[in-house]
């Protein structure tokens, strides 16, 4: 008997002593104990090795189709791009088990997730090889987001909510591009409002990885601030200098309702990029801006330690 069941059995003895369980009770879950096979669990080492090689692979048969893809026929090109999917979503649907996920391992819960992810990523070139090639971007990103908000709500999963994202910006960049928008004040007013979508999504708890939609949409707001402040003219730089600072914010409320730190990564980032760059533009000094950005961030350092000082123990 091992040194576990030798300290199972003085445990299960001592509760029959005081009562809590009778001598039946006790000798059955002894037996229960001894007779069931020992299972082993597999190690994050396992876990990682599998998907290093699964992306050496996926590598490797890229650097061979990729360069010939174009060359390829066209019913050869559909027919990997549908086998190469089918088999995917096939090997998400088998490992997550959508329809009965009790007990579901977790290394089995993201590994699904991750191949229903690669799946959208077939979808998305099956629709690029079906579509005009004046419509593949966005023929390719509607698929992709298509299957990826079909499967989130079965297989749920940080990878597949991530290829989400990516599909939803790829359908608002491929829009934009199919009307020809070149203006930076409406690129980025797509994309602060779509990081608004996001974050709303991890504030109303729709999705379990509520930390990775705050991290998701808080990146959004800072390509949008980024993009407006870059702009040449003063009122955009002041637009993108207004919506950093408004996801800012909710990047911080989403740390305060969430206790998820994802939320406050983009939000720092937009607070050390857009306002220097928004203020370098308005005021066509880089040591003005910098300046500026420095005294903010002092008030903010001292308002902040102030507040730490005069907390009081509960």
């Amino acid at each position: 008997m091992t040194d576990e069941l030798h300290r199972l059995d003085n445990a299960v003895r001592d509760l029959v002593a005081d009562g809590t369980l009778t001598q039946d009770q006790a000798d059955r879950v002894l037996e229960q104990v001894r007779t069931r096979p020992v299972t082993r669990t597999r190690g994050p080492l396992v876990e990682f090795a599998g998907y290093l090689g699964g992306a050496l692979l996926l590598g490797g048969v890229s650097l061979v189709v990729v360069p010939t893809w174009d060359d390829l026929p066209f019913a050869v090109r559909l027919a990997l791009a549908t086998l190469v999917t089918v088999l995917l979503a096939v090997g998400a649907m088998v490992v997550g088990r959508p329809f009965r996920r009790e007990g579901l391992p977790a290394a089995h819960a993201r590994l699904a997730s991750t191949l229903a992810a690669l799946a959208a990523g077939g979808a998305a070139t099956v629709a690029a090889v079906l579509s005009p090639d004046d419509h593949e971007f966005l023929a390719g990103s509607l698929a992709a987001l298509a299957v990826t908000l079909v499967a989130y709500p079965s297989l749920r999963g940080a990878p597949l909510l991530v290829a989400t994202g990516l599909s939803s910006v790829s359908v608002v960049s491929a829009i934009l591009d199919e009307f020809d928008v070149d203006a930076q004040g409406s690129w980025a007013t797509a994309y602060a409002v779509l990081g608004a979508v996001w974050l709303g999504l991890g504030f109303a708890k729709f999705v379990d990885e509520r930390g990775t939609a705050g991290l998701f949409g808080g990146a959004l707001g800072l390509i949008a601030g980024e993009v407006a402040a870059a702009d040449g003219t003063d009122r955009v730089a002041l637009y993108g200098l207004a919506l950093a600072v408004v996801f800012i914010a909710a990047g911080f409320a989403g740390y305060l309702a969430t206790r998820s730190w994802p939320w406050l990564v983009p939000a720092v980032l937009s607070a050390l990029i857009v306002p220097a760059t928004a203020l370098s533009n308005v005021l066509h000094s880089g040591l003005a801006a910098g300046a500026t950005v420095a005294a903010v961030g002092a008030l903010i350092l001292v308002g902040g330690g102030a507040t730490m000082l005069r907390r009081r123990p509960a």
